[in-house]
């Protein structure tokens, strides 16, 4: 990524007053209905922190992991005794797509100031990607569509640190133990299905699903990022296999 020059045109910032207020309750808005359908895997992963050796330890990383699957890997593989390295590389490894997502943000938050993208790049994950990308081919200005990232970013960063407090704080419950096995597999799905129709979508998730089924016997963590590595790949090579229509 180049530096801008002198010459570069000054960067935009939020807007203020109405037009902010617009574009963050419209960006808070579409959110709204996303993190319902991440509530259960929040609930999910905050009884696995109530479990843990550590739960303030395991706790903190609701904000400092940001990410619920490297999150719980994470959690898991300490509990079941990998060593610190091996749990924080495979953490690490499954996060690595937070890269591929902030580099399709620089158009939007290159020119901020330092502290607004570092802020903004805390809170690049898989729902905030998704919108920004959705708000940028409708239009408008930087400063909108950062105002619209920013209400997206709030509702889902407070959603789900209230999902995974209640749920370290209640899942012990066999109650909620119960339903969690029913409403996860159904917050699965509704995270899914949207993929099914985008190119290459449903061959990635086929794959995925059969990977995570193949090796659901391996340590905690290690299954999973190889059916993600798996189905990004089958989905992209089914995406662009030849003879497909653009």
């Amino acid at each position: 990524m180049t530096v801008p020059t002198n010459d570069a045109a000054p960067p935009a910032r939020v807007p203020r007053g109405p037009a902010a207020r617009g574009e963050f309750a419209s960006g808070a808005r579409a959110m709204t209905p996303v993190m319902l359908g991440y509530l259960p895997f929040g609930l999910l992963l905050g009884a696995a922190v109530g479990r843990s050796t550590g739960p303030w330890a395991a706790w903190s990383g609701t904000e400092l992991i940001y990410g619920g699957s490297a999150h719980l890997s994470l959690i898991e593989m300490l509990r079941t005794g990998s060593g610190w390295w091996a749990a924080a590389g495979a953490a690490l490894l499954i996060n690595a797509r937070l890269l591929v997502y902030s580099s399709a943000l620089i158009p939007l938050w290159g020119s901020a100031r330092v502290p607004a993208r570092l802020l903004a790049a805390a809170v690049v994950i898989d729902p905030t990607w998704m919108l920004a990308s959705r708000r940028t081919e409708a239009g408008g200005t930087l400063a909108q569509q950062r105002a619209h990232f920013a209400g997206s970013a709030v509702v889902l960063t407070a959603g789900w640190t209230v999902a995974v407090t209640a749920g370290a704080l209640l899942g012990s419950a066999t109650a909620v133990t119960g339903m969690l096995a029913v409403a996860v597999p159904l917050c699965l799905v509704a995270i899914v299905v949207p993929h099914l129709r985008v190119p290459g979508g449903f061959v990635a998730v086929v794959v995925a699903v059969g990977v995570t089924v193949a090796t659901a016997s391996w340590p905690a963590g290690s299954g999973m990022l190889l059916a993600m590595v798996s189905a990004a790949a089958c989905g992209a090579l089914a995406a662009n296999r030849p003879g497909r229509s653009a």
